[in-house]
């Protein structure tokens, strides 16, 4: 028997919503293209890319869709340290990568990047790619788990990129629940972050 408290929050966490049919590519496109969106009206203009250095990046996003281990290409290293580090991330194509290159990615930008660029980060690239691999997979791969437990290396981007907008999106599966709630129980967050998240 399910009293109406019960059935009230089974039907929070069930998802009728139609955006989920929406391909990964197409979640990191548009979450891109909003930030992008913001950046362009504060007024610093838009950066031409050379031909040389989108094609060095696409090659580079190749190398990582089947990237499993050992060292990581110097060029994708660069990427926090510049300015149009969004544009060139999304030449990479991360839908694409295998779930080890995400979690390189990972720890380049958590920790080579201020918390308002990691935030973008987690949020158009990290989250997506997340709850794409619970949903598909049923489970999160072990290299993804790694991911979150590394993305609270910043705890307020953590928060602001990842737990608040699964929040306001309003359409987390019990599962999604389930796996980041572990994490958030398995490593340390300090107070102050905790009690303002």
């Amino acid at each position: 028997e399910i009293d109406e408290e019960d059935e009230k929050a089974l039907a929070a966490f069930m998802s009728k919503d139609t955006s989920s049919k929406r391909s990964l590519g197409d979640i990191i496109l548009q979450k891109i293209r909003e930030k992008d969106a913001t950046v362009s009206t504060e007024g610093r203009p838009a950066v031409k890319l050379d031909s040389r250095i989108i094609e060095l990046y696409k090659e580079v996003g190749q190398l990582l869709s089947r990237y499993t281990s050992g060292k990581i290409p110097k060029a994708f290293k660069r990427i926090p340290s510049l300015e149009c580090w969004a544009d060139v991330l999304q030449l990479t194509e991360p839908q694409n990568w295998s779930p080890n290159a995400v979690y390189q990615a990972t720890r380049l930008f958590s920790s080579n990047m201020n918390a308002k660029n990691a935030v973008r980060f987690y949020e158009a690239i990290l989250l997506p790619r997340l709850r794409h691999d619970i949903k598909q997979n049923k489970r999160l791969h072990f290299a993804l788990y790694q991911s979150m437990k590394k993305s609270l290396y910043k705890p307020a981007a953590f928060f602001k990129g990842i737990l608040l907008p699964l929040c306001q999106e309003g359409n987390c599966t019990l599962r999604e629940a389930v796996i980041i709630g572990s994490i958030i129980q398995k490593v340390t967050i300090p107070p102050l972050h905790a009690r303002l998240a």
